[in-house]
């Protein structure tokens, strides 16, 4: 009030100051309907305002106007004074409230359709918002994935960031309903594209790229499905070479993700393990280089569970009894409600009925 309640050309520069600091204050506090009343009430001019506050009240009407006009030239308007709001000095002091001010930039882009701009701007709020503990951090995650999501239709080089931002989700709200839609996410995006249009989209991406890690992962993935769905043995094991080289290419960027590390090596595993003739050497090679990483999973992680299974079917094809015994055990132990429970199951049952045979044959000669 004392900044601004003279009219405007009474206003001395002390009193303006005086008002910057308030509107500062307010905006610490997350008041911006207070902020938009004073505005308004005191006839504060934001029309070739300098401080961020104003800037940002300013873009936020704007974009509220435009949410009821849906113009395009309205979400345009609000853009340019968020824009020019996190321009300002004030912008870096006031981490949490830029964020806000960069959070409704991204809806103003993607409701331009302009999902590039959009994905990025929401990115770029994640971090401040989590960290001022506002519950749009997670909304901005998903948008961005959202975002990343919208441009995958006709650039495939974006389903990385997008599956990134999923796994972000997960890392960084694994408590949040968007935690739980993730994997589901993930596969329909997955699955949306056929795996050859997937590994020309990926290879694609070069080094210089920032999502080129992720790619190496996704590319994974995809040359596994390729391998799953090919009928002639040629194709199986072109595929199941391509996987490897994509893993190992994957693995040597040293990513700090555990359960995609040893995914990788799972599926090293599982072609070798299924292969004309089955490579038992090269599944064992394959789930070494699991081991370093699998204590790392959080416990019931499925991840973990696939590692046992298949360290179990390798026991199997080699047959060494004791190994495969061991891994059924903790598969009936700690696998249970996982694809592989009735497996592992199975294969104590059938230890113990040999344990009873044995038994009872010991008995009679007695």
């Amino acid at each position: 009030r004392t900044g601004f309640s003279p009219p405007p050309s009474q206003r001395t520069e002390q009193q303006r100051e005086l008002g910057r600091l308030g509107l500062n204050g307010l905006a610490r506090l997350q008041q911006m309907s207070a902020i938009r009343s004073m505005v308004e009430r005191y006839d504060i001019a934001t029309e070739g305002a300098a401080e961020f506050v104003l800037l940002w009240a300013d873009g936020q009407k704007r974009f509220g106007d435009a949410e009821r006009s849906k113009s395009d030239e309205d979400y345009r308007k609000s853009a340019e004074m968020l824009l020019k709001a996190l321009k300002t000095r004030e912008a870096d002091s006031l981490a949490p409230q830029a964020a806000e001010a960069r959070y409704t930039l991204g809806w103003c882009y993607y409701r331009m359709k302009e999902f590039q701009q959009a994905a990025q701007e929401f990115e770029k709020a994640i971090a401040p918002l989590k960290a001022a503990g506002n519950s749009l951090a997670v909304e901005a995650a998903w948008m961005a994935f959202t975002a990343y999501r919208r441009l995958t239709d006709d650039q495939p080089r974006y389903i990385s960031a997008a599956s990134d931002l999923l796994k972000r989700i997960q890392r960084d709200f694994p408590d949040h309903p968007y935690a739980r839609r993730a994997e589901y996410e993930r596969a329909r995006m997955m699955a949306d594209r056929s795996p050859d249009e997937m590994i020309r989209s990926l290879e694609a991406i070069p080094k210089s790229d920032p999502n080129y890690d992720s790619a190496r992962y996704d590319l994974t993935l995809a040359w596994y499905r390729k391998w799953s769905e090919s009928k002639s043995t040629t194709a199986r094991q072109q595929a199941a070479l391509e996987l490897n080289q994509a893993a190992l290419s994957y693995l040597g960027t040293k990513p700090d993700d555990p359960s995609r590390q040893v995914k990788c090596c799972l599926l090293m595993a599982d072609v070798a393990l299924k292969g004309d003739p089955p490579d038992r050497r090269a599944a064992q090679q394959a789930l070494g280089r699991a081991d370093r990483w699998v204590e790392r999973l959080p416990e019931g992680s499925s991840t973990s569970a696939e590692y046992h299974y298949r360290r179990l079917q390798l026991a199997t094809a080699s047959g060494d009894e004791d190994e495969r015994r061991k891994q059924a055990e903790w598969l009936a132990t700690h696998g249970s409600g996982s694809p592989y429970e009735i497996a592992a199951l199975t294969v104590v049952a059938s230890g113990l009925d040999r344990q009873v045979r044995k038994s009872n044959q010991q008995g009679g000669k007695g």
